[in-house]
């Protein structure tokens, strides 16, 4: 018993044509897809990780809406809140976890990235997904 498979080029003609349609678009396609599923993707991981002081009282960044995002071309940009402890709904602990700052923190906390890379890969399954959603579109 055998089984033979051939290539019927005037099929994949079309259907290379048809992606290549889309190839002038698939950058705002990315584009938009971090402007959807970036922030949201990206955002909890970090909450998850973000440590809450027993001693501190009032309002918690892991319980608040403690981030922005700035979009670019191709990427995502989570910001903390941060700035003087002050200022309402700025959580000044959040501008240097990493470098260990400031009167109670004094332990170097890598939170964003570790939950940025923990999120990475449902981002980039999610991305995948939807890429494959439009091809199929156009195909």
């Amino acid at each position: 018993m055998s089984v033979k498979f051939e290539f019927d080029f005037e099929s994949f003609e079309e259907m290379r044509t048809r992606i290549e349609s889309i190839d002038s678009d698939i950058e705002t396609e990315l584009n938009q897809i971090l402007k959807d599923e970036g922030k949201k993707t990206i955002e909890p991981s970090i909450t998850a990780l973000i440590p809450i002081s027993a001693k501190r009282r009032g309002a918690h960044a892991k319980n608040s809406k403690w981030s922005t995002q700035d979009l670019g071309n191709l990427e995502i940009t989570i910001k903390a809140k941060g700035g003087a402890a002050n200022k309402p709904g700025s959580f000044g602990y959040l501008v240097f976890p990493n470098e260990g700052r400031g009167p109670r923190n004094h332990v170097a906390h890598h939170f964003m990235e570790t939950g940025r890379d923990l999120a990475l890969p449902n981002l980039v399954e999610v991305t995948q997904q939807k890429l494959i959603e439009r091809i199929e579109e156009v195909l």
